[in-house]
């Protein structure tokens, strides 16, 4: 419970046993153990309460589908850093290889607000990268790790086969460190017609000079990939074309560039202040993130984006020995950043002309410029390391926030009490959190395309949610720890796009907000060692319920509707034996029943000859799943290893989200890992 994390405080990390609230850490021992393993994976199978749905043939991205709840309908996301640099488009979070990072630690709920500002009411992710170790030997080393097997598919030809190589250089010198890794990724054509691969470059530095650390951080990363329309869509459109919406993405390409540079000094025990300023771009296609007919930007015909967000983040903080037994810190800092987004189409969508030499000329439908500036603070006293008080505030003016909004206030409060018993621990803790979305500032625009119009809603309001979580944690030693965390939230103003009159041609849609959700639940994390043995395991249940209806929305919902698509349960198990240099694990990944959409009937209705069907008409309830997994390990000297790894053992390829959607069947990974020394 002493590990320091990067989230712990905003001035360069804090000690775990200290904070109020949960944080999950995934390690770079669990990232290693799981081999080829995607970012949304590990998400999974180590953070509770966080639901990553499968896009598949659809997208090359998974994509948030919901943190303890719903706290969105049209931007399910973590508020996102690699580094300490914001991600300029936060969905992206999974487009990371975990194999370039040294951890994740991840915030659920809006109590991290206080600290990360606007977009954290759902919570926070944090990506580490690998730096290598100061102290180390100047000569570099080399490990490279090759994996490739093939994936079972109902809907290919061909045998598909998906690949991930990783290859990394790491040197060290007594007073510095580096760090560079390449990878690529390829998901293996398992329908006809689609692909998804990627490339990415990660170089991480750091070095001390006095009593500053300085730490660098340069990604690249390059995700290529063609979306059919999917089989089972085809099959229910027979012969007729497919809607344009749902149109082939043909060799298309997402580039993303992320620069950091952070400054951590101290001069002494007592005080410390880090700099972080950094640099985020992605651009190129815009990837799925939900099913067209659910999402204005992919109405309008959005098919493009170019988001580049430069922020400076600027902490300090002051230790105080009051007295014997207590002990005060004081933080506090400031955070500016300005985000340029541009959402473009092609012109035949904005003009309507699909004949001549300009019809496939990308054509902005929009441009929003977000400037966002925040300053905040935390007081945190300490008394006997055994019970911790904390509250904070932090105030944020964002220029979307609306005319006339003035500051966004996102408080904190908190308390952890901790017990320590010869080697066991035991802790309590609770706190409270608000935390703040703004809305684009294209969503109160109007906007127009050939088949779709945007009214313009200027008393669009930003979406917010609050809360209490509060639980227990116990550790004994490094063989068995369990941690348990309830949580009682309401998620309001969430923002969700409707068609006012369904039948008017061209259609017509309107961002509202909705109303009230509650989001009430319970997570459970648990881990065991014993002798060569060991045991994960993790559950979270939620209940997500609209509690009330803005007068002004006119949508789908009611009052008492559980939300689609927030799965009531959620888990994951592995367990794992180690003998000598042999080690052999079995886990899988669970989803309990959640209420989705029947997209194969709704397209269905309007090949049929319904102009608009309802999407409440074709909601539908989907069955549990499982993702079992079976993997095998050997070190064979000190340069060498394999592994095996069979991901999805059932070969389930359907149904994941939504009846739509066709994901990777059964795939077997076989790897080797070469090493230097």
């Amino acid at each position: 419970m002493d590990r320091v994390l990067v989230m712990g405080t905003p001035a360069a990390g804090g000690p775990e046993r200290e904070l109020a609230t949960v944080v999950s850490v995934v390690s770079s021992e669990q990232l290693r153990a799981t081999h080829a393993a995607g970012m949304a994976q590990q998400f999974r199978e180590a953070v509770p309460g966080v639901v990553a749905w499968d896009l598949g043939q659809a997208g090359p991205i998974a994509q948030v589908g919901s943190v303890r709840g719903s706290s969105s309908f049209t931007a399910n996301y973590l508020k996102t850093y690699l580094d300490g640099v914001e991600l300029a488009s936060p969905y992206l979070l999974f487009a990371v290889d975990p194999a370039l990072l040294d951890r994740i630690e991840v915030i659920r709920g809006p109590q991290g607000s206080a600290l990360y500002g606007s977009d954290a009411i759902s919570g926070v992710a944090h990506l580490v990268s690998r730096k290598g170790n100061i102290g180390d030997a100047a000569r570099p080393r080399l490990e490279a790790t090759l994996a490739a097997g093939p994936v079972a598919s109902d809907f290919a030809s061909a045998t598909a086969v998906a690949q991930h190589h990783v290859l990394t250089a790491s040197g060290g010198a007594p007073l510095a460190s580096y760090q560079l890794s390449v990878a690529r990724s390829d998901d293996g054509a398992y329908v006809t017609g689609s692909h998804s691969r990627s490339t990415s470059l990660l170089v991480g530095a750091r070095g001390v000079v006095g009593p500053v650390l300085v730490e660098g951080t340069a990604r690249a990363t390059t995700i290529d990939f063609s979306a059919s329309v999917s089989p089972l869509l085809a099959s229910v459109l027979g012969a007729r074309a497919p809607p344009r919406i749902e149109a082939a993405a043909a060799g298309r390409a997402i580039d993303a560039r992320t620069f950091g540079l952070t400054l951590v000094h101290e001069p002494s025990h007592a005080w410390k202040q880090t700099l972080v300023v950094g640099h985020d771009r992605n651009w190129g296609a815009l990837a799925p993130q939900r099913n067209p007919a659910t999402v204005a930007d992919a109405l309008l015909g959005a098919s493009a984006e170019d988001a580049r967000r430069t922020s400076v983040r600027y902490g300090t903080s002051l230790r105080t020995r009051v007295s014997d037994a207590v002990l005060s810190t004081l933080t506090a800092g400031v955070e500016l950043s300005r985000l340029e987004r541009q959402r473009s189409g092609t012109s035949e969508v904005i003009n309507g002309d699909p004949a001549g030499a300009t019809a496939s000329r990308a054509v902005a439908l929009y441009v929003d410029t977000v400037t966002n500036s925040g300053a905040f603070a935390q007081w945190k006293v300490d008394v006997h390391r055994s019970l911790v008080l904390v509250a904070g505030v932090r105030g944020e003016r964002n220029s979307s926030f609306g005319a006339g909004y003035g500051t966004a206030w996102s408080p904190m409060a908190g308390a952890s009490l901790v017990r320590t018993f010869g080697d066991a621990t035991a802790k309590l803790r609770a706190a409270y959190g608000r935390g703040i979305r703004p809305p684009p500032p294209s969503a109160r625009r109007a906007l127009a395309t050939r088949e779709f119009r945007q009214l313009p809603n200027p008393g669009l309001a930003p979406e917010s949610q609050s809360g209490f979580e509060g639980g227990v944690e116990f550790y004994r030693s490094n063989q068995f720890s369990l941690s348990m965390t309830g949580f009682d939230q309401r998620a309001e103003g969430l923002i969700q796009h409707v068609l006012p009159n369904p039948r008017t041609a061209p259609r017509v849609i309107q961002l509202q907000n909705v109303g009230r959700i509650s989001n009430r639940g319970l997570e459970l994390q648990g881990s065991a060692r014993w002798a060569w043995f060991t045991a994960d395991a993790s559950f979270a249940t939620v209940a997500s319920r609209v509690e009330a209806l803005s007068k002004s929305y006119g949508g789908d919902l009611r009052v008492g509707d559980d939300v689609p698509e927030v799965p009531r349960w959620s888990g994951a198990a592995s367990v794992a034996a180690t003998r000598g240099t042999f080690s052999v694990s079995a886990g899988a990944a669970y989803l309990g029943p959640w209420t989705g959409y029947d997209w194969l009937g709704y397209y269905g209705a309007l090949v049929a000859g319904d102009p608009a069907p309802a999407l409440r008409d074709h909601w539908m309830r989907y069955a549990s799943t499982i993702r079992p997994r079976l993997s095998l390990a050997q070190q064979v000297g000190e340069r060498f290893s394999w592994f095996g790894r069979v991901e999805n053992l059932t070969n389930a390829q359907r149904d994941t989200r939504d009846n739509l959607q066709i994901v990777a069947g059964r795939t077997v990974w076989v790897g080797v890992r070469l090493a230097t020394r």
